[in-house]
């Protein structure tokens, strides 16, 4: 049995096991047909269920942990929008790759074919820096008794979320030197209602979207704003999962977007002050800014082929149109 193989063996195992806890169904509802080539859509439920069902503490909470706020972020708007899902071809991956994606893109403007989508990639097909990290040894994690001597992204996610930020919140990330959007937070039903507006003439969506602000700020009893976010989680046939969320700001295209970011590292939920503490972490801010991209290029190209697509509600049945599982 070859190494990969023996990968894919170790994580249906690790997946069935998963299959038994109560919440399972509630985050993976599907049963993938796996075509051969690719890995289980299903590990990456498996490596972010533990962040189903749990408090998500506040930013500046001591126990805050980035990973696991967008990891829930993500999750929980996979199950929302009924889980798209893809399964990538080679050639377009391949594709993808060599296009140029201009810094000018902007996020607020494209059209999002889906608000979240989870794409799976082909085996062995890109490489990251993960195993570079002075971080515990994936395999130890994981319990193989084989050696992983590369690491390969299994899965990309992404969401489109509206996010909340309080002025005090705002107030306190300005204070202390920080991006002026830190301290936003994902509450679902906002989002959803938010989104909900954008498809509206402009006078109605300026009224819907004064209502449910002032309802919020009601809520919570002070002045309020809602940031939009673009957020990327990345899965790892090591078990790693690699997250980043950007604002998406008016007049800033993705190249500036992206770049601002250069200096916000968590590592092991520390906030890194110095990008070169840690052995390799600027290589991964440079492929995480890279994926970043390439997810973006994947919405691009669903968006040019819209009237392929079709958007499920929860009452609705059947797949999307297209190609999203062979």
């Amino acid at each position: 049995m070859s190494k990969t193989d023996k990968i894919l063996a170790l994580h249906e195992k690790i997946i069935a096991k998963a299959k038994r806890t109560p919440n399972w169904l509630t985050h993976c509802p599907r049963e993938y047909k796996v075509p051969k080539g690719y890995s289980n859509p299903a590990w990456y439920t498996t490596l972010t269920l533990a962040t189903s069902g749990v408090k998500i503490e506040g930013v500046d909470s001591p126990n805050y942990s980035f990973q696991s706020d967008i990891s829930f972020k993500v999750g929980e708007m996979l199950s929302t929008y009924m889980f798209p899902h893809y399964f990538l071809d080679k050639d377009l991956v391949k594709l993808m790759g060599m296009t140029q994606m201009t810094n000018e893109v902007d996020l607020a403007k494209i059209k999002y074919p889906f608000d979240s989508c989870l794409f799976t990639l082909p085996i062995n097909m890109i490489q990251d820096v993960y195993s570079d990290l002075d971080r515990e040894k994936p395999r130890e994690k994981l319990g193989a008794s084989f050696e992983y001597n590369k690491c390969y992204l299994t899965q990309l996610a992404y969401a489109r979320s509206f996010d909340v930020q309080t002025m005090s919140q705002e107030l306190n990330a300005k204070s202390k030197g920080l991006q002026s959007t830190d301290g936003r937070h994902y509450m679902p039903q906002i989002s959803r209602l938010w989104s909900e507006t954008l498809a509206l003439e402009e006078d109605q969506q300026h009224k819907a979207q004064e209502i449910i602000l002032k309802g919020l700020e009601q809520q919570i009893g002070e002045p309020c704003r809602i940031v939009p976010s673009f957020s990327v989680v990345m899965a790892y046939d090591t078990g790693d999962i690699g997250v980043t969320c950007y604002p998406i700001e008016k007049d800033k295209g993705l190249g500036e977007i992206v770049k601002s970011y250069d200096n916000t590292f968590y590592f092991e939920n520390e906030k890194l002050k110095n990008l070169d503490e840690v052995k390799g972490v600027r290589n991964e801010v440079s492929s995480m800014q890279n994926l970043t991209k390439l997810v973006v290029t994947l919405i691009l190209y669903m968006s040019s082929k819209a009237t392929e697509y079709k958007t499920e509600s929860k009452g609705d049945k059947g797949q999307p149109k297209g190609k999203p599982e062979k």
